[in-house]
């Protein structure tokens, strides 16, 4: 079934007129160093889901409440508390290989992606005692162990490895978690996780999402435990293909009450593949077979032929000279073919909802209105969508059960509505050709978005109120050093008083930026 998606049109503020510069919106900067450096990704694989993902990556997880960094004891997970009055690192855990079960024993791994962490959603009645937390946790290198963080420790199960082929194949295919959810009825554990799957003779590299079914076993002796004994061991019960798509998700939300998944994707090309013949795709991959153009009609060679004549005017061999080293964004005047960079080029979105049992109970096209940002904030998922030049805010929530709801959209314990508009953003965004982050805050906030560029500068606009003219932002100049990695994660977090904070994440600090 699928319902589209409808905007409010009383959101929108038509009377907004541009955005002017203020110097008052930053109250207060602080940057405290980092116990160890950012565990990034590590692999030699520069494919365009990879590439796309590495460079996008917001190293805060979670919604800016966990990172991995590179400690003297190794990979440790770290916790940060981002509404705390002083944010700053506490470490949860290190994980060692001995911790990981891996040992001599250690698969092959197609190709490392960067650790992630997804904490498991229990409904209220049956969460544990207090100060219980469980968390699905994976190196990078396809395996997933499960944390278990109460009074007296942290302790951490053997791993096991969800994405292996079946014999005689060996190897593990590297993932990366988004959520995870425990079933209320069963007790089991859902994770949605995803992988590349690589290029080939017919079809580019693309992103294949998969639901874990995962069970709790008994404590075993060989489970490894940082004061804590009583581990459970991780059994994979079923691995389910859900969907596959040209890039890597932009977001995934579990509702514990029901167990039900939302995952927000991009469609394009999903389904492509299993709709097409194996025997029509080896026809296709014959060297002799025609070339064929979008409409599936064999192009006439004295056409080809006038293609490359034509395009043979625009060939020189003429050396062009050295390259710029460097090209930044244009402050002020941003560049692009029509003066607005790329506006209308952002990906499609469609939101996908799975009941308890993973069948797909809902389908949410975006379209006519694409993707700019997609953040989980706390137990909800912040969409920002193309409307016009404007950026729809739209606000995807868990509801405790099943049951509808009069505002917005209601389907399997998920409401998603239209929370509010930031006027003139998916024009500003568009030009921004270093942008690296688009965060977005509910209503109520000092701030209604800011946007981090890669190496220079972050923009923080303050929200508007309906029918206001102008609106105000600063640039905030960054100064980070040539040469570093720059902003490798960001988050908008609310603040007490109604205030918005500003987390950047770089190689060596954690800086706070506190928004009035």
């Amino acid at each position: 079934m699928a319902t589209n998606l409808q905007l409010d049109r009383s959101k929108a503020n038509l009377l907004f007129s541009s955005w002017t510069l203020a110097r008052d919106i930053v109250k207060s900067a602080t940057a405290i160093p980092l116990p160890g450096g950012v565990a990034t990704q590590e692999t030699d694989d520069y494919d365009y889901v990879h590439t796309r993902f590495s460079a996008l990556h917001n190293h805060l997880l979670a919604g800016g409440c966990y990172a991995f960094l590179c400690t003297a004891g190794g990979l440790s997970l770290q916790e940060l508390q981002p509404s705390a009055e002083k944010p700053s690192f506490s470490p949860v855990a290190v994980l060692g290989e001995t911790q990981q079960g891996l040992g001599s024993q250690a698969p092959e791994v197609e190709a490392a992606l960067p650790p992630s962490v997804a904490e498991v959603a229990i409904a209220t009645g049956q969460q544990g005692p207090p100060g219980q937390t469980l968390l699905l946790v994976s190196r990078g290198h396809g395996d997933l162990l499960l944390m278990l963080r109460q009074a007296g420790g942290v302790g951490l199960s053997a791993a096991v490895h969800p994405l292996r082929p079946q014999a005689p194949l060996q190897g593990v295919r590297p993932f990366v978690l988004e959520a995870a959810v425990q079933v209320p009825d069963s007790g089991h554990i859902h994770c949605v996780l995803w992988a590349v799957r690589p290029r080939s003779d017919t079809q580019p590299s693309r992103c294949e999402v998969f639901a874990v079914t995962l069970a709790l076993a008994a404590p075993a002796g060989a489970a490894q435990a940082q004061g804590s004994s009583e581990v459970p061991e991780l059994q994979v019960l079923d691995v389910k293909l859900l969907r596959r798509s040209p890039m890597s998700p932009h977001g995934v939300l579990a509702n514990p009450a029901t167990g039900a998944l939302l995952l927000a994707l991009d469609p394009t090309g999903d389904g492509a593949e299993e709709a097409t013949p194996v025997a029509a795709r080896g026809a296709a991959a014959q060297p002799h077979a025609e070339p064929v153009d979008d409409s599936g009609d064999p192009v006439s060679p004295r056409t080809l032929q006038a293609a490359a004549a034509r395009l043979a005017q625009y060939t020189s061999e003429e050396p062009v000279g050295p390259l710029p080293q460097s090209q930044w964004a244009d402050l002020y005047s941003e560049s692009g073919p029509d003066g607005v960079g790329d506006v209308g080029q952002e990906p499609a979105c469609t939101l996908y909802v799975y009941d308890a049992a993973l069948s797909c109970v809902e389908q949410i096209p975006c379209l006519p209105h694409k993707v700019l940002s997609c953040q989980l904030q706390q137990d909800r998922l912040l969409l920002g969508l193309t409307d016009d030049v404007d950026c729809a805010v739209v606000e995807v929530a868990c509801m405790a059960g099943a049951a509808g709801s009069q505002d917005g959209l209601s389907t399997c314990g998920f409401k998603v509505q239209h929370a509010t508009s930031v006027p003139a953003l998916a024009y500003v965004a568009a030009g921004k050709l270093q942008r690296k982050f688009l965060l977005l805050t509910p209503p109520g906030g000092s701030l209604g978005a800011a946007l981090v560029e890669s190496q220079r500068y972050a923009y923080l606009y303050r929200a508007t109120a309906a029918g206001q003219e102008y609106g105000q932002q600063e640039v905030v100049e960054l100064g980070l050093p040539e040469g570093s990695q720059g902003v490798l994660g960001a988050a908008l977090v609310p603040a007490a008083g109604g205030a918005s904070r500003l987390l950047l994440l770089t190689s060596s600090e954690l800086r706070t930026y506190e928004c009035s």
